[in-house]
């Protein structure tokens, strides 16, 4: 059984893998978004298929499951699914070229960092002939850990960072100003770079227009429960009082 499985995994991660690296085009009638959310959907499918198939044989017993060959074909079924998770971070890559990247889209990316360490963990498990209760806990705490990270993170903030260097580098493409506007705060460094970096462009004007109305609301009352040190931090920053009371963006 792991040894079709392995041939059938070979077999189209190898069309994909040519496909990825060699076409430039996309297949005809296919979108950017199609084409990862197919990636996608192949993920979760080959890793509940394999975490399902994987943790059944383990079990067996130690004749079986310790048995050399059973060993050599659930590495190389490891080692495919991570070549497949490979896979699917070029796509989401072309599709952030494509369309920039987004906070949604980051999180996909800790989906991909997240199975890549499960699978990590699996092999683990086979090598030291880990206990099935050992790998449920590893998973669990790398979960949790993550959602602990992100907490701290300032996700906003990066994607708005990396929209605008991937801008200002390359003028010719256009950069989504709304969207930068719809981070909040934690945008606003980002939207002062557009304003002082790219005068008399679309994205310009739309960037003053924003900073505009938000130093406007920089100076309305606040309750105490709306208070964050984040935000107050980059208020003073973006928003520093003038002697004469002028805007910074007019």
């Amino acid at each position: 059984m792991l040894g079709v499985l392995n041939l059938l995994f070979c077999w189209a991660n190898t069309v994909d893998a040519v496909f990825l690296w060699f076409s430039t085009h996309l297949p005809a009638g296919v979108t950017y978004s199609h084409f990862v959310h197919q990636g996608v959907v192949a993920l979760i499918t080959a890793t509940v298929l394999s975490a399902a198939t994987l943790t059944l044989l383990l079990q067996q017993d130690a004749a079986v499951a310790r048995h050399p060959a059973t060993r050599a074909l659930a590495y190389a079924w490891i080692t495919q699914n991570i070549l497949l998770i490979a896979s699917v971070a070029l796509r989401l890559k072309l599709y952030d070229q494509a369309y920039d990247l987004t906070v949604l889209r980051c999180g996909v990316w800790c989906f991909l960092g997240l199975v890549a360490l499960g699978f990590t963990l699996l092999a683990i498990r086979i090598a030291r002939n880990k206990s099935l209760y050992w790998l449920f806990l590893a998973n669990g705490a790398s979960v949790v850990a993550l959602f602990f990270a992100l907490q701290f993170a300032d996700l906003n903030g990066l994607v708005a960072r990396h929209n605008t260097n991937l801008w200002l580098e390359h003028r010719s493409a256009r950069l989504d100003v709304s969207y930068l506007v719809s981070l909040g705060p934690d945008a606003w460094p980002s939207l002062v770079r557009v304003y002082r970096e790219g005068p008399r462009s679309p994205e310009f004007y739309a960037a003053r227009f924003a900073l505009y109305l938000d130093e406007a609301d920089n100076d309305r009352p606040r309750s105490w429960q709306s208070w964050q040190w984040r935000e107050q931090a980059l208020r003073k920053e973006v928003f520093p009082k003038s002697f004469d009371g002028s805007s910074a963006y007019p």
